[in-house]
């Protein structure tokens, strides 16, 4: 399992599970220090609810446009 740091964007508790966090090239290769940090913060924050405060125009959406884009060639016009 492979994923982006946004995937989870309105499943925050994913990111408390190590796979996860280890299966984000962007959590994978920053300082474990600072990932600990903040991840302890996320588990502060969602077990008082201010995760889902703060968040809540979050989790109405369906999808969120985060800036991804997959540019491809199909070869034609060669």
């Amino acid at each position: 399992m492979t994923s982006s740091a946004p995937a989870h964007w309105r499943r925050p508790e994913a990111y408390l599970d190590a796979r996860v966090r280890r299966n984000c090239s962007a959590l994978a290769q920053t300082d474990e220090v600072a990932v600990s940090r903040g991840i302890e913060r996320l588990r502060r924050d969602l077990a008082s609810g201010r995760w889902h405060e703060r968040h809540r125009d979050l989790l109405g959406r369906d999808e969120l446009d985060v800036g991804f884009r997959l540019v491809t060639r199909d070869g034609r016009g060669e």
